[in-house]
C-alpha cells in the first residue's frame, strides 16, 4: 500500500510539474505581447506626421490621426485613419496607424487586415511598423514561430524596433 500511494504521489506531481511547464511555455508569448505593447516605441511612427508642411484634407486628417494616437485616444484615432482608407484603401500609414490603434484598443481581429495591408506594401519605414503590430498579435495569440519570424525580419532591418525585436527574441 505503501509503494502504490508513493507511486500515485509521484504521478501526480510530474503530472502538475508538466502541466506547470505547458502553462509556462503558453503564456511566456502573452506576456511578452503585454510588455511590449506598453513601449513607447508603438508612438514612434507618429512623428513623421510632423514632417509634413503643406497639408491637403487627407494629410491634416492623418496629422490629426496621428495626434490622437500619441495623446493615446485609440478610438479617436481609428475613426479618423478609417476616414482617410475610405478615400484612399492604400493609404500606407492610415492602414498602420489604424492597426495599432486596434491593437492597443485589444481589438487583435481588426488589427490584423490593416497591418497585413502595410505589411504587404514593403515601405521600408511602414513595413517595420506594421511588422512590429504583426509580431505583437503573432505574441498575443501565442504563434511563437510567426512572431519570431516577424521579430527576425525586424532585426535583420534595423530601425525603431531593432532592439525590442532582440529582446524578444532573446525571451522566445
Amino acid at each position: 500500500m505503501a509503494k502504490t500511494s508513493w507511486l500515485v504521489g509521484g504521478l501526480v506531481a510530474v503530472s502538475l510539474a508538466m502541466a506547470g511547464v505547458g502553462y509556462w511555455q503558453h503564456t511566456k508569448p502573452q506576456r511578452l505581447y503585454q510588455k511590449y505593447l506598453n513601449t513607447t516605441q508603438l508612438n514612434t511612427f507618429q512623428s513623421r506626421a510632423l514632417e509634413i508642411v503643406e497639408l491637403d484634407a487627407t494629410e491634416e486628417r492623418w496629422r490629426q490621426a496621428s495626434d490622437a494616437f500619441h495623446h493615446k485616444a485609440y478610438a479617436q484615432a481609428a475613426g479618423l485613419f478609417e476616414s482617410i482608407l475610405a478615400t484612399d484603401a492604400d493609404h500606407l500609414q492610415a492602414n498602420v496607424g489604424l492597426g495599432l490603434a486596434y491593437l492597443a484598443e485589444a481589438q487583435y481581429e481588426a488589427a490584423q487586415m490593416p497591418l497585413q495591408r502595410a505589411y504587404a506594401q514593403q515601405s521600408t519605414l511602414e513595413y517595420l511598423d506594421a511588422a512590429w503590430g504583426l509580431a505583437l498579435l503573432a505574441l498575443h495569440d501565442g504563434d511563437v514561430a510567426k512572431a519570431r519570424q516577424l521579430l527576425a525580419q525586424i532585426n535583420a532591418l534595423g530601425g525603431a524596433y531593432q532592439v525590442q525585436a532582440r529582446e524578444v527574441l532573446a525571451e522566445l
